[in-house]
């Protein structure tokens, strides 16, 4: 799922349409002008393997964001991190 550059701020409106996928292995979300997560984000993509928050305005993350542990790649370069919670 690819929705990388453009200029999400609050991806609650974005949640219920594009979200909803359980067959989605990788989530762009690169490029955007995010600072927060909703927790549950990706809590109903059981297939997800990849997270793509480059270049954003995250300043904090935390892991269980990323259940189940099937993770292969997360690239979170290019924000504001002050926390990173594992």
């Amino acid at each position: 799922m690819h929705l990388s550059n453009r200029s999400i701020t609050n991806l609650e409106r974005h949640l219920e349409r594009d979200f909803k996928f359980e067959c989605v292995e990788s989530v762009d979300l690169s490029e955007n002008s995010l600072n927060t997560l909703p927790s549950s984000i990706f809590n109903k993509l059981v297939n997800l393997t990849e997270i793509y928050l480059q270049g954003n305005l995250l300043q904090k993350i935390s892991f269980p964001y990323f259940e189940p542990n099937c993770i292969k790649n997360v690239n979170i370069s290019r924000n504001q991190l002050s926390s990173l919670n594992l």
